[in-house]
């Protein structure tokens, strides 16, 4: 909070989501992201894990890291503050509001922009930096 960074929440399944092994390996192990994870955002990483008796694909997650749901006030919270269709999902929350700013779900969405991850998260905070409070 003291540094102004966007919290950006990875939610992934890498022990059962092939989609989101494709995902981690094309954008959150890239030189790119690893340089500006700290420094333009802060980054936690949310594994989540395959639902006891069930098929792949098929996934139990109700809220946020309880780290996380500290900082954006919804920690006593008894439901989760951001829908989640699926792994992988990357979330984009203002750290002093608790705003979400924007949420990115498939690897085609990301796709669509052309640009690596971290451009994409520093270009959506420069915007909502910009918006009058």
């Amino acid at each position: 909070m003291k540094k102004k960074l966007p919290l950006v929440i990875y939610l992934t399944g890498s022990s059962w989501c092939s989609q989101c092994n494709i995902f981690t390996r094309e954008y959150i192990k890239k030189t790119n992201f690893k340089n500006a994870a700290g420094k333009k955002f802060i980054f936690w990483l949310v594994d989540t894990k395959q639902a006891p008796g069930n098929s792949p694909g098929t996934f139990n997650f109700k809220m946020v890291p309880e780290e996380a749901a500290k900082i954006v006030g919804c920690a006593d919270s008894p439901r989760a503050p951001y829908v989640v269709l699926g792994p992988p999902a990357v979330f984009i929350i203002d750290p002093v509001s608790g705003e979400l700013i924007k949420s990115l779900f498939p690897k085609s969405e990301v796709d669509k922009y052309g640009k690596p991850l971290a451009g994409i998260i520093e270009e959506t905070w420069a915007e909502f930096s910009r918006k009058p409070k």
